[in-house]
C-alpha cells in the first residue's frame, strides 16, 4: 500500500523540483540526476521503470557513477553522490522511481524514494517533466 501512494504521487503531482538535482528543465542530449549517498554504510540509489504509468510510453538508457566527497584516499567511510546519466532512446514518457536502500531490504523498507518523469521528443533529446520527492 505504501508503494501505491507513492506511485500515486509521482503520477499526480505538478511539482518540478530542480534545485540542487543536476538536471535542466530543457530538452538536452543526456540529463543528470545527483543523488547523495554513502555505500559505505550498506544503502546506495536504486532505479525502476515503472511500466504501465504513463502514455506515450517510451524508453531511456540510464548509467550510473559515484563520485565520493572524498579527495584524500586514506579516509575510508565518507559519502559522495551517485550520478545518473539519462539519455533518450524512444519517443514518449518514462516513469522511473528512485530508491535509497540496502539490497537485501523491501519496497517497504525504503525511506527515501524519488518519482521522475522524463519525456523523450523526436530527436531523441531528454527533459525532465516531473521530479517529486515521495
Amino acid at each position: 500500500m505504501k508503494i501505491l501512494k507513492r506511485l500515486c504521487a509521482v503520477v499526480l503531482s505538478g511539482c518540478l523540483f530542480l534545485c540542487g538535482s543536476g538536471f535542466s528543465n530543457k530538452y538536452e542530449d543526456v540529463q543528470t540526476i545527483e543523488l547523495k549517498s554513502n555505500p559505505t554504510t550498506g544503502y546506495s540509489w536504486d532505479f525502476e521503470v515503472l511500466e504501465g504509468l504513463v502514455d506515450p510510453v517510451g524508453e531511456v538508457e540510464i548509467s550510473r557513477t559515484f563520485e565520493s566527497d572524498n579527495k584524500n584516499d586514506l579516509i575510508c567511510g565518507t559519502g559522495g553522490t551517485e550520478i545518473f546519466e539519462i539519455k533518450g532512446v524512444k519517443e514518449g514518457k518514462v516513469g522511473l522511481l528512485f530508491e535509497y536502500k540496502r539490497v537485501r531490504d523491501t519496497k517497504e523498507d525504503c525511506n527515501d524514494v524519488i518519482g521522475v518523469i522524463p519525456h523523450v521528443n523526436k530527436s531523441g533529446k531528454i527533459k525532465i517533466l516531473r521530479y517529486t520527492d515521495l
